[in-house]
């Protein structure tokens, strides 16, 4: 039966997983202990919630990325509206600005390094068709098919290269506030993000699909690596 005290015990339970898993990692937390940490009296209260450890992080993904995509977004229909729906710049912005002001102006925020958590667990949670993912995946569509100067089996391995990129700085960024240190003008690192991003998307690249390093032109021969499906950066970027 559902109760009143339910949508606190929620969020509770969402507060607990993101910063446990975030200080410990995935493999070193159960959901029982998600539950004590939350102050729930029930040892199954993450897993009636969540159903399982996949369920409660797309629950953690959501309660995050939901404002992210909506920022997003927002920053697309302003580029279609101003006909830049495929500058590139401005793309990265929509890539890069919406998860930083997420963390930055959030006090206690942890969860990039709950991101970088589940990246390195390698552990997969959701179909990547979720509504909140919408914006992200347009955004990074749009990226890979303007990056004419790469071979196109590394057009979206490099976007995800500049995704990796920010998810591990701002992880750096809230250990530093964490810690007391005083981390890097949040309005310095929006702009550096952008910058560092935009240099790694217009790099050229030495790969070349036939073995040399002589380079690679936009009419390589190699095809789009196919995703077997999707990865944590498909779903909570």
């Amino acid at each position: 039966m559902v109760t009143t005290s339910q949508p606190g015990a929620r969020t509770a339970l969402l507060d607990a997983a993101e910063r446990l898993y975030a200080e410990r990692g995935l493999g070193a937390v159960s959901l029982r202990e998600v539950g004590v940490a939350a102050g729930q009296r029930n040892n199954s209260a993450a897993q009636y919630h969540f159903g399982s450890l996949a369920g409660l992080l797309v629950a953690v993904f959501e309660r995050r990325m939901g404002p992210v995509n909506a920022a997003r977004q927002a920053m697309l229909d302003t580029l279609d509206c101003e006909g830049r729906g495929t500058d590139r710049a401005g793309l990265v912005e929509a890539m890069t600005l919406p998860l930083t002001d997420a963390v930055v102006t959030t006090p206690d925020s942890c969860y990039a390094r709950f991101l970088v958590q589940v990246l390195a667990s390698g552990f997969v949670a959701g179909s990547g068709d979720e509504t909140f993912t919408r914006a992200y995946r347009e955004v990074h569509h749009r990226l890979v098919a303007g990056l004419d100067h790469l071979p196109p089996a590394l057009r979206p391995v490099r976007v995800d290269h500049g995704v990796l990129l920010v998810v591990h700085a701002l992880a750096m960024w809230e250990q530093s506030r964490a810690a007391g240190r005083p981390p890097v003008d949040p309005v310095v690192l929006r702009a550096d993000l952008v910058d560092t991003v935009g240099a790694v998307l217009d790099a050229p690249s030495t790969y070349s699909p036939t073995g040399s390093s002589t380079g690679s032109s936009a009419g390589s021969s190699a095809g789009r690596a196919p995703r077997s499906g999707p990865t944590p950066l498909d779903l909570a970027c």
